[in-house]
């Protein structure tokens, strides 16, 4: 039922919420008032696969809306891959900062501790294996509700 919750929790930001996609994996919305997108998990874990066709829908998304703002809400997420990590850290935001200037992207985390580690040491690793990558140059920053996401 955490996709419920959340799911109710974005209807009721005080801002139109504007879902431009809903499916097993993922729902994302868009919030034109704060122009910002925002990718909600809805499941456990994301295969590889489904992962990387997500976020490539997000490009368009992107590309589209040119937000100011990209929002990850991890809170659903039981399992970390570490391989999607590092493609979405170097590939997919290096991409969506050159093309379309989106530098700020705001985490929410689920509550659970190993997985807020995990989260740091896979950061961690990528900061030593990619000194110049494009990702050191982003305003990322975790934060403890969608509001917070949103307006920071």
């Amino acid at each position: 039922m955490q996709s419920m919750q959340t799911a109710n929790e974005y209807l009721e930001l005080p801002y139109e919420v504007e879902i431009l996609q809903q499916d097993e994996i993922a729902n994302i919305y868009w919030i034109p008032k704060a122009n910002t997108i925002v990718c909600e998990a809805v499941h456990e874990y994301m295969p590889q696969e489904d992962f990387k066709a997500l976020f490539n829908t997000i490009s368009n998304h992107v590309a589209k809306y040119r937000p100011i703002n990209f929002v990850f809400d991890k809170r659903a997420l039981k399992a970390f891959h570490q391989p999607s990590m590092e493609w979405y850290f170097t590939e997919w935001k290096s991409e969506m900062s050159k093309l379309h200037g989106l530098k700020r992207h705001r985490k929410l985390l689920p509550n659970i501790t190993w997985f807020a580690l995990a989260v740091k040491a896979g950061r961690a690793e990528l900061a030593k294996k990619y000194p110049d990558g494009e990702f050191h140059n982003l305003d990322i920053q975790y934060k403890d509700t969608i509001l917070e996401a949103i307006n920071s």
